[in-house]
């Protein structure tokens, strides 16, 4: 069977249409390099950042009593000191700049009759600090990236996915996708790659993400040499509607400003933070729940009920969408209680960095989501925005000045070849048992009942068995029916689930080495945190097939005027 293949070259290839790869485009643009910025789904409504309500930056003059060393303290606080904090005094001291830099371009937030912006005061956070575009804010922020990105020239193409990294000695060379709208193999010759791919909710049954967060950047960084860290962490969003079907799944901001309650009327955050109650952070929220659901206190639906009745206009007015959303299904959230469970919501672990994005593999960059070490063991609320924002200016303009100063490095026959045999031997599998779609299934079951809120050392070894038997099940059980690439689906989720099971054993590996409970790792037969002992940074590498586990202590925290850390 013949693929037809087309040959396309770029100074930087950027994965990811989200906001921090549209903004780390524009960036390798702004170095007057050749950019491509490819998506396996629609540019400008794919990942997640649609999605996002609102970003947290310390505006100067805005509030005196707050400050970037504040926001640096509360994020460090939230990620219980696995974070790296070189990369979050970066985070916090560039927030205004890369604020100021979005509305030059034409974004705009909210503002009171004084002129000020209009903080909201979020989860977590000393002061409020969160900037937003009533609750549309990720999605307002894509639209002007994409504009100013197509104003400087960026070939941007969807449902391109991609399938391999090419490299050679420590060099990245391009890569290799799949173009379903075109039915054809794309080989792309880059002198530099930004990985902007975004997280991997769709491990899970239930989560705020989309459809295209199935961590592929990940997976495939990892193959071409990169290391992955802290990927026992797994943030769960507290609040996601799962009454009616049609909300299913739909994240509400609305949570720290309700009052949660289980099926005997109790308001039980009482009993787990009585000092911030739902004002608390995600992680101990979500736990709360998920106890009082496992305690038989849940509604029908296995979640708890949110009472977001009699809340002031002007906070019902920062989530006017939500609440259009909620009316439109028939909810009154004045007379209504909603019924919510917590829902995968952002990893806080992904690929290791520099404070440019750097990966270990020369011109190999990264941003976002698929980037770790910004949150540590628990991602504190809106910095996910922020990051994308800094860290994606970052990695964009080193990348563009890196490519400036190498040459094209042409992947050889042997590997291109290789990488069309794989993908012709996948397509050349026929109807067999399983469809991809079974496995994905077993899989998000697998992983919400061992790899979830709540781990133990039994279950995670549970969750290890099942993996193997998916890996064999996903390798010789499992069919494509189509031959051709025209939006065959089928192959499409075959190769994304694929790479799911590879992380998914990572995450596993991860969690059983961490032996206590820490920020979004809760393990049942280690409750108790442990400083002396894990105050480390798990890290994986996939060598020679195998994936291996190393744990490297934390860079240690210092003063924040002497740049946050002791090396």
């Amino acid at each position: 069977m013949q693929l037809a293949i087309e040959f396309l070259k770029a100074d930087v290839l950027v994965i990811g249409s989200g906001c921090a790869g549209l903004i780390a485009a524009i960036e390798a643009a702004k170095t007057r390099c050749t950019v491509m910025l490819i998506d396996k789904g629609l540019i400008g409504k794919s990942g997640c950042t649609v999605g996002a309500q609102n970003i947290a930056a310390v505006i100067k003059d805005e509030i005196p009593e707050d400050s970037v060393e504040l926001h640096y303290k509360d994020t460090i606080k939230a990620g219980k000191g696995l974070n790296d904090p070189h990369l979050v005094k970066i985070m916090v001291e560039e927030a205004e700049e890369s604020i100021r830099q979005l509305e030059a371009i034409g974004m705009f937030f909210e503002r009171r009759e004084d002129g000020r912006y209009k903080l909201l005061d979020m989860n977590g956070h000393s002061y409020p600090r969160a900037l937003l575009h009533s609750d549309r804010t990720g999605k307002v922020i894509v639209d002007v990236l994409r504009a100013e990105a197509e104003r400087l020239g960026v070939t941007m193409k969807g449902d391109v996915l991609l399938t391999c990294i090419f490299k050679e000695k420590g060099q990245v060379q391009g890569a290799m996708a799949v173009d379903f709208a075109r039915g054809c193999l794309v080989l792309i010759l880059a002198k530099a790659v930004v990985i902007a791919t975004g997280g991997a909710g769709q491990l899970y049954p239930l989560t705020t993400n989309c459809d295209q967060s199935t961590g592929d950047g990940m997976v495939l960084s990892l193959k071409a040499g990169c290391t992955l860290k802290d990927l026992e962490f797994y943030q769960f969003y507290p609040a996601t509607v799962i009454v009616p079907k049609a909300l299913h799944g739909y994240c509400l901001g609305m949570i720290q400003f309700g009052r949660l309650y289980n099926n005997k009327g109790e308001r039980f955050m009482t009993k787990y933070d009585p000092i911030s109650l739902e004002k608390g952070t995600r992680d101990l929220i979500s736990l709360s729940i998920y106890r009082e659901i496992i305690a038989g206190n849940g509604t029908p639906n296995k979640g708890v009920y949110l009472d977001i009745s009699g809340l002031p206009v002007d906070v019902l007015r920062s989530f006017d969408e939500e609440c259009k959303i909620l009316h439109s299904c028939g909810i009154d959230i004045n007379s209504n209680r909603i019924e919510i469970s917590p829902a995968a919501h952002y990893f806080m672990g992904g690929i290791k960095i520099d404070e440019n994005g750097k990966t270990a593999l020369n011109g190999l960059f990264a941003a976002g989501e698929v980037s770790g070490g910004f949150h540590g063991a628990n991602r504190l609320g809106n910095n996910s925005l922020l990051e994308c924002l800094v860290f994606g200016r970052r990695a964009g303009r080193a990348a563009g000045l890196y490519a400036g100063e190498t040459d094209y490095y042409p992947p050889g026959r042997d590997s291109i070849s290789g990488e069309i045999a794989r993908l012709r031997t996948i397509l050349n599998k026929g109807t067999r048992k399983y469809q991809p779609g079974h496995i994905l299934e077993a899989l998000q079951q697998v992983m919400w009942e061992h790899v979830g809120i709540i781990r133990s050392t039994g279950g995670l070894e549970k969750a290890r068995e099942i993996l193997t038997e998916l890996k064999a099940n996903l390798e010789t059980n499992t069919g494509i029916s189509r031959k051709d690439l025209l939006f065959n689906r089928e192959l499409y989720y075959y190769l994304q689930v694929e790479n799911m099971i590879l992380l998914a054993e990572a995450m596993v590996i991860s969690a059983l080495a961490r032996k206590e409970s820490r920020g979004a790792h809760v393990m049942e037969n280690y409750l108790e945190s442990n400083d002396e002992q894990w105050l480390v940074n798990t890290e994986i590498t996939f060598i020679n097939g195998r994936l291996s586990l190393q744990l490297v202590p934390c860079k240690k925290l210092n003063d924040y005027r002497r740049g946050g850390i002791v090396e």
